[in-house]
């Protein structure tokens, strides 16, 4: 899977900072376990240790997430290899 088109339709809005799985999935019209496999495996991707309200896994890109998320809980990330 190709996750260059997902991350620019990540990084096109800055005001947006978290991707649900099933809109990054209905947005690359793949299975949604491919497109989790292929975040997963991005080093430019993070995932949060949070779920949204609809209990989906969210995403970020790293980009848009060191522009918003304060230096402390980027380390505590780091530390805890998932994203809060």
């Amino acid at each position: 899977m190709n996750i260059t088109n997902i991350l620019n339709y990540m990084n096109t809005d800055k005001e947006r900072v978290w991707y649900p799985l099933a809109e990054l999935a209905s947005k690359a019209e793949a299975d949604p376990l491919e497109v989790m496999k292929a975040l997963n495996a991005s080093p430019q991707v993070v995932r949060s240790a949070r779920l949204s309200k609809e209990g989906d896994q969210l995403f970020a890109s790293k980009e848009d997430f060191s522009r918003s998320e304060p230096l402390m809980n980027q380390i505590i990330g780091a530390f805890k290899n998932r994203i809060d």
